[in-house]
């Protein structure tokens, strides 16, 4: 649009982590010749974030085999995989770790597990213990540089939801994209792990959704890929998606605020 600063729109894209993104819509569309400048930073941030997320699914693809051969089924959410499944393309959504979901009573093989692959704890890291109790994860990293966060909740412990995990990975699936294979939730726990999640990082007052500036608010916190990643999963698995029972479920995990 006329009105809009190349400049100012930028920010905001960065802002948001959606300057991969951004490289394939302006490709199908086309700027003008003002935007030539912020079209390249586009293609450089979708090129360094395909680098990324080819990377971080390899890095995947050998800890899922190792824990598999261990005899422990983790889920993996979020991140590239959210990016090969939703959004059709790795490359295009942008993030930090890997995301790994493990059965509660297996976390600490799980950890074994990593750790015998050479992933540890960052240098100046609180003790485990800690991360057990008050976060419901560890975070720990591979010689190479990859960021895992090992998780066996959606949330911390002091929300007091009531998930039902035995469903969820009863429930959970083989998905493959971009030639990796993965276990994810199925398309309701799916829905429901990723509103949890933008509850849980974009915390607004009752009934702001309904505002003028509702769109303008998130943008200016940063806050859109959570809602991008929201709607891509109703895109994506919209035909799939049981709304009769999503209701019934929030409601006994606790979670129906979110």
């Amino acid at each position: 649009p006329a009105d809009v600063a190349p400049g100012d729109f930028w920010d905001c894209v960065s802002a948001n982590r959606l300057a991969a993104l951004m490289n394939l819509r302006f490709a199908v569309t086309g700027p003008s010749l003002r935007w030539g400048h912020v079209l390249k930073r586009f293609e450089h941030a979708y090129q360094a974030n395909l680098i990324h997320a080819f990377r971080h699914l390899a890095a995947a693809e050998d800890a899922d085999a190792r824990l598999r051969r261990a005899g422990i089924e983790c889920l993996w959410i979020r991140g590239p995989f959210a990016g090969a499944g939703l959004y059709g393309d790795a490359g295009v959504r942008c993030f930090s770790d890997l995301d790994l979901l493990a059965p509660e009573a297996r976390r600490r093989s799980a950890y074994e597990t990593l750790e015998s692959m050479g992933y540890k704890p960052p240098v100046f890291s609180l003790p485990r213990r800690f991360f057990e109790k008050h976060h419901l994860h560890w975070r720990v990293e591979s010689p190479s540089g990859i960021v895992c966060e090992l998780h066996w909740a959606f949330d911390h412990p002091y929300k007091l939801h009531r998930v039902d995990y035995d469903a969820v990975f009863r429930e959970a699936r083989r998905r493959t994209a971009d030639r990796f294979a993965w276990n994810e939730p199925g398309p309701d726990h799916l829905l429901l792990a990723a509103c949890m999640h933008l509850s849980k990082h974009c915390r607004l007052p009752p009934g702001a959704a309904d505002d003028a500036g509702f769109l303008r608010d998130i943008a200016g916190r940063g806050w859109l890929t959570h809602w991008l990643d929201v709607l891509m999963i109703l895109r994506r698995h919209g035909a799939e998606l049981d709304w009769d029972r999503i209701p019934a479920m929030a409601d006994a995990w606790r979670v129906k605020e979110s």
